[in-house]
């Protein structure tokens, strides 16, 4: 089932500001969440050709695979980390 956020008009900003993960998973499909803060996941899912069921799957995937610590930020490019940083801590 999706998760309430995602049935919801949050925008991408609010979402990932809820849940780093959603950065991780837009990065995954080769999206950059600072580009597409104010589009809600439909529109950037619509935009970009990508079903909401196949992203939301995804993401629910990297919960499942994921224990948050040291090993797990090891696998996000560093070029992600530094924009949630920097988004997450100065808008």
């Amino acid at each position: 089932t999706t998760p309430m956020a995602f049935t919801s008009s949050l925008k991408i900003q609010e979402l990932v500001e809820k849940d780093y993960v959603v950065a991780h998973a837009l990065h995954f499909f080769g999206i950059k969440f600072y580009n597409y803060s104010e589009s809600t996941l439909a529109e950037l899912c619509a935009s970009k050709g990508i079903k909401q069921e196949v992203f939301v799957k995804h993401l629910e995937s990297i919960r499942t695979e994921s224990v948050i610590g040291p090993d797990l930020l090891r696998t996000y490019s560093v070029e992600l980390i530094i924009e949630y940083l920097k988004h997450a801590h100065y808008t």
